[in-house]
């Protein structure tokens, strides 16, 4: 092979491996980051490690730095909730709900902040949401099992045994999706 054409050859070697470390470099480090997916995913990590105040903190700096990011304020919702702080998860549940109401978790986290502060009537709405939006989740039916079984505790009368009846009913589809 000729010399020339051998260093020619070379160099354009070296030149496209350079590019090529180059585009992805930049394509790993700096191209399509959305503001606020560090802090994202920083605060899963740490709400996957129970540090939930932290989690919490991670998920406000997100949302701040990136408003379309609705995970980060679900996210710090659920952290809340985890906290204890259940009516201000409640608020940013509703924000996210409204930016999203085809999110199926939105609902069901409310519905369980609602469960907690014994609102069971509005637990149970949000609960028929997510069934609406995902009709076999075996979570939700035995969420759903659980209020109406809490409704039928708190009801007297008639409503009562309707709760009851609600309750055995929601257990049985959740039995049935257990067993499939």
């Amino acid at each position: 092979m000729d010399d020339r054409l051998y260093r020619f050859l070379k160099l354009t070697a070296i030149v496209l491996t350079l590019a090529w470390v180059g585009w992805s470099l930049y394509d790993w480090l700096l191209a399509g980051r959305a503001p606020g997916l560090q802090d994202y995913a920083a605060a899963n990590r740490a709400f996957d490690d129970g540090q939930y105040d932290e989690a919490r903190r991670l998920y406000a700096r997100a949302w701040q730095r990136n408003p379309e990011l609705v995970d980060a304020l679900r996210g710090q919702a659920r952290a809340l909730i985890q906290l204890g702080q259940l009516v201000p998860a409640i608020e940013l549940l509703d924000r996210a709900i409204e930016r999203e109401p085809d999110f199926a978790g939105a609902w069901a986290n409310r519905g369980i902040a609602k469960d907690r502060l014994g609102r069971y009537r509005e637990a149970l709405a949000d609960y028929c949401q997510v069934l609406q939006l995902e009709p076999d989740s075996p979570k939700v039916l035995k969420e759903l099992a659980q209020v109406h079984w809490q409704l039928a505790q708190a009801t007297p009368g008639a409503k009562r045994d309707e709760h009851y009846y609600q309750c055995l009913l929601a257990l049985e589809r959740w039995q049935e999706q257990q067993e499939q």
